[in-house]
Parts: structure tokens; C-alpha cells; sequence
């Protein structure tokens, strides 16, 4: 790897009836998130994900005292800016161009 390297790579992906599934990995930062998207019911869609990282005690310490809550917040900020785009495409009767079924509840 070398300076021109990405900082994240989507891959891995799966798409199932009811569970799409896909792996983002920071090769710099020697980490790698699983992300699960199942779908729960009509218009009802649970996310979740796992993160792995490759270090030793120090650096997860140091994580999970000063970087754990910054990335809850990002994680949780990039669910409302999906959340409000769905709510776009539904106001403005179109479909994701994927056809993912559209729907909320709040």
C-alpha cells in the first residue's frame, strides 16, 4: 500500500431476500466494519454493523475513551441523512433507482 491508497473500500457485498450485507475497510487505520441492512417487516428496515480492529490494547483503549462516541454520532447522522433522502423519494413519488421499497416509521 502506498499514499494513494483510498481510505475506505466498500466490498464483500450480499444481497439477499431480506439482507443486504457489505464490508467497509480502512487498510490505513487497519480497520474493517460489517454492515447489516435486514429488512424487518413492510417499509421496516433494522441496520447494524461491526467494526474489527486489528491493534493492540493501548489503541483500543484510547478508542474507546475519546473516538467510540464520535463515531456512534457520525454513524447515527449518516442514518438521519439516509432517513431524509427516503422521505424525499417518497414525498416526490419516485424510487430509489435500486427499487429498494421505500417506507418509515417513526
Amino acid at each position: 500500500q502506498d499514499d494513494s491508497d483510498p481510505t475506505l473500500i466498500a466490498h464483500d457485498f450480499q444481497i439477499k431476500k431480506d439482507l443486504i450485507t457489505f464490508v467497509e475497510s480502512n487498510h490505513k487505520a487497519g480497520t474493517s466494519s460489517v454492515f447489516f441492512l435486514r429488512r424487518l417487516g413492510k417499509g421496516l428496515t433494522k441496520v447494524e454493523f461491526e467494526l474489527f480492529w486489528k491493534g493492540q490494547f493501548f489503541k483500543k483503549l484510547v478508542f474507546d475513551l475519546f473516538m467510540k462516541k464520535k463515531i456512534v454520532g457520525a454513524v447515527d447522522n449518516s442514518i438521519s441523512n439516509l432517513k431524509d433522502y427516503c422521505k424525499k423519494l417518497v414525498a416526490e413519488n419516485r424510487q430509489h433507482p435500486n427499487r429498494i421499497e421505500l417506507g418509515f416509521k417513526d
